[in-house]
């Protein structure tokens, strides 16, 4: 017997705002996939802006029942979202914390259009989720300009030991996000 799958976004974020329930309302129960047009304005009509005049990304992590969790990112009015059971995305949790930190997993970073797969962000990242600490979002910090000329939100997925589901927490480059 075939079992039958479920798209769950587990966490997703449109620019700073959390956009999982909204996200999660626009699954197609049918199909269970996801299909986003991105044309100028069309994730507005979707979600609030927030951060109006600025160019934002759409990012979060999904999971199909009995699948790994995985990222997406999505560039406003440029790159659109398209979730079927048979897309892979980036496959999340790939860099396990580093060395005296546990009770936390990060399973993505997403940096503007970009999903970062920077090991020594991850290992600067983990003991500040772990306890709960603060953040500078910035170039420098993220080691990378990943959107140049765009102010950028960092998106950063995570599960911790006695909180259910995963968390997520997001922030506009040249703030503070705490964890």
């Amino acid at each position: 017997m075939a079992t039958s799958l479920s798209l769950v976004i587990l966490s997703a974020f449109y620019g700073p705002k959390d956009v999982t329930t909204a996200l999660q309302k626009l699954v197609d129960a049918s199909t269970q996939s996801l299909t986003l047009t991105n044309k100028p304005g069309d994730y507005n009509k979707f979600f609030t802006d927030t951060w109006p005049g600025v160019q934002k990304s759409l990012s979060g992590v999904y999971q199909y029942t009995g699948s790994n969790p995985q990222a997406f990112v999505s560039a406003e009015a440029s790159d659109p979202v398209s979730i079927h059971p048979s897309t892979t995305n980036v496959t999340t949790g790939t860099f396990p914390p580093p060395s005296g930190v546990s009770g936390v997993k990060i399973l993505a970073i997403i940096y503007g259009r970009y999903v970062v797969g920077s090991h020594a962000l991850y290992n600067n990242l983990y003991p500040i989720v772990k306890d709960g600490k603060t953040f500078n979002v910035g170039n420098g910090e993220v080691g990378a300009d990943t959107w140049y000329g765009v102010v950028k939100t960092l998106a950063v997925y995570y599960t911790k030991d006695g909180v259910s589901g995963v968390q997520g927490r997001a922030g506009q480059e040249y703030k503070t996000i705490v964890f």
